[in-house]
Formats: structure tokens, C-alpha cells, sequence
């Protein structure tokens, strides 16, 4: 009888351990899940295509250019965003901290141009050196690069030198010497089959540019369809007036070099679709039956970047109540059947 209750015994406290540690660790993972940011790499994003080229008059809308493809935000909701702000000159920022800067990015394309609209929150640009008396890059400025032989995992590059062969960088902004929008890029000195305006109503900048697919992302653009798909990195530099630029915010990298090698993501990937960027209005003749259900497909667009769940007071205290419950289960179980 001995051996028997002493087996008892040891598998009831065995089988009290395991439950512990199995409760402990369901509760320690849903906490873990709501607090942790996405692990830092490159990403898979989609340019729509245009039925109809929007007219370029400086403003971005949803009639012409549909959704944005992106909110660009450096808070560790897009996995291969970084900013650096004033005063941490060359160190990535700590993407629990609240962001200083965002931007809005579509992108978009058809067979002649690749697309890129950009809007963010901006009293006044200043760049004082875009008219080619200085850096043009040093300012309120975007800067995007496109390679379309696609990303450097497609070309098996190292993400710290992610770009191949085919790497175009393309500059633009508004000079505040002569109030002109300029364009530049290190790779062709030709500008004028860009399309390209800058416009700020007081409390926003946009930028709405076209990119040629020939000569200017690509020699010889052939496979320009549904399907097809580049590398692109993009960043947005900050500037106050009358001073050179103070931050920047970058999506993918190796565009701008204050980064560290383990830190680097490498540029991202664009993929053509044919699916138009500016859905057709649908007039419902009859009131609908139902309340239409939202799938899978249709809950959230597949360019749009995931966001990060925060942390909830209600998971601590949720995950304080189930130890508790588990514990005091197991010790009213052993004292009902221990003996």
C-alpha cells in the first residue's frame, strides 16, 4: 500500500508541475505576442495599376489615385522602416518610441510609368539647394530607388549591398530659392520625360511623380505586366526653414547609409498587379438583404502594413486571474486526493 501511495503521490505533484508550467506558458505567449514588434526584414508590397492617369496638379485623392499603398510610420509596425531623429545621428530609433515623422506612399503603374504619390504633414518645405547649388538630397526631399531586375534576394545579393545592375535612384523636390520643382538622380541626366509636381497647401506637402519604364528605370523594359516585380526602397528627408535637413524616414534601405550592416533590411519588393487602383462606384439599386460579411480577401489590402497589437491592461490582469485559478485548483486537488 505504501508503494502504491507514494506513486500517488508523485504523480499528483508531477501533474501539478506540468499544469503550472502549462498554464505559465499559454499566458507568458498570448502576453508576449501582444507586446512584441515585428522582427526587422524586407517586404512584399503591391502597385496597383492606373485605368486612367491622374491629372498632376498637386493633389493626391482618392478618385485619382485610390488607397494609399502605404502609411509609413516608424513606431515597429512596418517591419523595414527606420527614421533617424534629431540628435541620434546614425542610431536606428527605438521603435517603441513615438514617431516624429509619417508620410502616405502610393504606388502605382502602367505600361509607360511606374507611379510614385507621396503626402505628409508640413506647415512649409524648405530646400535651398535643388536648383543645383548644393547636395539635393540635403532638404525636404524624397528619394526612391528602383531596380528592375527586383529586390537583392531575388538577384542573391547580400541585404547590405542589395542593389543590382539595374539600380536607378530618383530625387525630387521644391526649391525655396525660385519656388520650381526640381528633379535629380546620379544615374541619368535627361529629366524631361519625368512627370512630377510639388504642392503645399499650408499644412501638407505632395509630391505626385511619373517614372518612364524605359531608359529611365530600365534599358530595355521588357515584361512590364501583371506580375512583375522590382526592388524599391524609398526615403523622405525633413527639413526646417532655412536649415539643412534634421531627420529622415525610410522604407527598405541602402538609400540612406547611417544604418548599421546588422541592421540593414535590404530594398523590398514591388509586385505589378492588374488590379485597377481606383475601384468603379457601384449604385445599388435595392437595399441590401444583409449586412455584407467581410473575407479574408477583402478584410484588409494586401499593400497595406500590418499593424502591431499593443499591449492591453486587460492581458495582465486576464493572465494574473488564470494563474491564480490554475493554482488554487491544483491545491484543491491534492488535498482531496493526496491522502
Amino acid at each position: 500500500m505504501r508503494k502504491h501511495k507514494f506513486h500517488g503521490k508523485t504523480a499528483l505533484r508531477l501533474f501539478g508541475f506540468i499544469m503550472t508550467l502549462a498554464v505559465l506558458s499559454s499566458v507568458l505567449t498570448v502576453y508576449s505576442a501582444a507586446v512584441d514588434y515585428p522582427v526587422r526584414s524586407f517586404e512584399k508590397s503591391q502597385a496597383l495599376y492606373f485605368e486612367n492617369p491622374p491629372v498632376f496638379d498637386g493633389v493626391i485623392n482618392d478618385d485619382e489615385w485610390g488607397e494609399p499603398t502605404l502609411v509609413l510610420i516608424d513606431n515597429g509596425s512596418v517591419p523595414s522602416s527606420f527614421s533617424m531623429r534629431v540628435g541620434d545621428t546614425g542610431v536606428l530609433a527605438d521603435p517603441s518610441n513615438t514617431p516624429d515623422e509619417m508620410c502616405l506612399i502610393w504606388l502605382r503603374w502602367d505600361e509607360e510609368y511606374f507611379y510614385v504619390g507621396v503626402e505628409y504633414p508640413d506647415a512649409k518645405p524648405f530646400h535651398q539647394y535643388a536648383d543645383g547649388s548644393g547636395d539635393f538630397w540635403n532638404g525636404d526631399v524624397i528619394q526612391f530607388g528602383t531596380d528592375f531586375g527586383g529586390n537583392f534576394e531575388m538577384q542573391g545579393n547580400p541585404q547590405t549591398n542589395s542593389w543590382g545592375p539595374e539600380y536607378k535612384l530618383h530625387l525630387f523636390a521644391e526649391c525655396s530659392n525660385d519656388g520650381q520643382d526640381y528633379a535629380f538622380s546620379y544615374h541619368y541626366t535627361d529629366y524631361s520625360e519625368l512627370k512630377y509636381v510639388i504642392d503645399n497647401n499650408g499644412k501638407t506637402t505632395t509630391y505626385e511623380t511619373a517614372i518612364p519604364w524605359e531608359s529611365y528605370i530600365a534599358e530595355n523594359p521588357e515584361g512590364i505586366k501583371d506580375g512583375k516585380v522590382i526592388g524599391f526602397a524609398f526615403t523622405i528627408l525633413f527639413a526646417n526653414d532655412n536649415t539643412d535637413y534634421y531627420g529622415w524616414l525610410g522604407w527598405g534601405d541602402n538609400i540612406c547609409y547611417n544604418q548599421l550592416d546588422e541592421s540593414r533590411v535590404g530594398n523590398n519588393q514591388i509586385k505589378l498587379v492588374a488590379e485597377p487602383a481606383v475601384k468603379p462606384m457601384v449604385i445599388e439599386t435595392e437595399p441590401a438583404a444583409e449586412t455584407k460579411q467581410i473575407s479574408p480577401e477583402n478584410a484588409a489590402s494586401p499593400a497595406t502594413a500590418a499593424e502591431t497589437t499593443s499591449p492591453q491592461t486587460g492581458d495582465s490582469v486576464m493572465a494574473i486571474l488564470l494563474i491564480t485559478a490554475a493554482l488554487f485548483g491544483i491545491i484543491v486537488f491534492r488535498k482531496k486526493y493526496a491522502g
